[in-house]
């Protein structure tokens, strides 16, 4: 998440504006109302128990989901555009304080991209973008 925040959005331009702030804003949306925090697990012992799942709380997805509440709180308050500067600052600021739920130095095997122009992202990104797809389904179905 890190790297798709940080890295991605800053990496093209001296101000994020027009579509790339629109999506930016969307993408931070969805994270703040999508990312999940809880862990599912339907083990056969909850099954005969008559509970079909249980959950656990993940602690540092917490911490994210309070990051992407709050970096959505900041461009609410932008006029449609912010510096990459500035976009940066909040970012390691709010990052900062919420003790640093993402990881920086992982090192990925598998989905990378296949040469350095082709940055790919992580597995991590990868696994987080269907996570979001399935989480934002069961939440519509509520």
């Amino acid at each position: 998440m890190h790297y798709a925040l940080l890295d991605e959005v800053i990496r093209s331009s001296n101000y994020i504006q027009g579509q790339n702030f629109t999506n930016l804003y969307n993408f931070v949306s969805l994270l703040s109302e999508h990312f999940p925090s809880l862990t599912f697990a339907n083990s056969p012992s909850l099954r005969r128990a008559k509970r079909a799942v249980a959950s656990t709380i993940l602690k540092k997805s917490e911490r994210a989901r309070l990051v992407f509440s709050h970096l959505k709180q900041f461009l609410e308050q932008k006029p449609g555009f912010v510096s990459a500067q500035e976009w940066q600052n909040q970012f390691e600021s709010v990052e900062r304080v919420y003790a640093h739920p993402f990881p920086t130095n992982a090192s990925w095997q598998q989905c990378q991209g296949s040469s350095p122009q082709f940055r790919g992202y992580t597995c991590g990104l990868w696994t987080t973008f269907h996570t979001l797809t399935v989480h934002a389904y069961m939440d519509t179905m509520k």
